[in-house]
């Protein structure tokens, strides 16, 4: 999916730089003609160059889709991840992917919803690096969760922060008005939150990269 805020040129231009999709064309090509959401390809590369630097031990990931992020992540580290997806039906797909390309069994599914997963985990089991990319909704409470969840230093990635450029906007959008108003509260929230160092980066559709404190 093309950003909606970057100019196409410069978008084609970035997406070019990394052939990273290769390795799990299937399930890219499954994603596109179904219309299911994943990653992009400069945010793949990201994640990838990030999971090389810290070299964590243990991942969490709060909306896994098919599974293609989990194999990026799985691919570019040797971190044990658990990763959660709410929806039967893609789960069933996720697992079918983890059974043909998760060869070490280092990614383990999680069908539940994400708050009541999260609610019900052994808060001594920390991790060393969340990624979210779930409901926009609901990142404040997924973050808040998560602090108890993650390690000192850890790192937390968060996509679609700008949401289609929606975001920075003063346009009222009534289709999508809810999610732009709970990310706007959320992105301030995190401004002025001292549990975590904060950057928001223009990344595709928006990340936002913390660290806790």
């Amino acid at each position: 999916m093309i950003s909606q805020f970057i100019d196409e040129d410069v978008f084609k231009y970035i997406e070019n730089f990394s052939s990273e999709r290769e390795n799990f064309k299937e399930l890219v090509d499954y994603a596109e003609n179904n219309r299911v959401p994943i990653v992009s390809q400069d945010v793949a590369r990201f994640i990838e160059l990030l999971l090389k630097i810290i070299k964590p031990k243990n991942i969490l990931e709060i909306g896994s889709a098919i599974g293609y992020s989990s194999l990026i992540m799985s691919k570019a580290s040797d971190a044990n991840i658990l990763t959660i997806e709410k929806d039967e039906e893609t789960f069933k797909i996720l697992k079918e992917n983890l059974k043909k390309y998760d060869t070490d069994n280092k990614i383990k599914a999680i069908n539940d919803d994400a708050i009541s997963a999260l609610k019900s985990m052994d808060k001594e089991e920390k991790f060393d690096f969340c990624f979210i990319d779930a409901n926009k909704s609901q990142y404040e409470e997924y973050l808040n969760l998560v602090y108890d969840l993650t390690r000192d230093n850890a790192l937390i990635l968060i996509d679609n922060i700008l949401f289609r450029g929606f975001v920075a906007k003063d346009e009222d959008n009534k289709r999508y008005r809810t999610i732009i108003k709970n990310l706007k509260k959320f992105i301030e929230d995190v401004k002025s939150d001292k549990r975590f160092t904060a950057s928001l980066l223009t990344v595709h559709d928006g990340l936002l990269l913390l660290r806790k404190e």
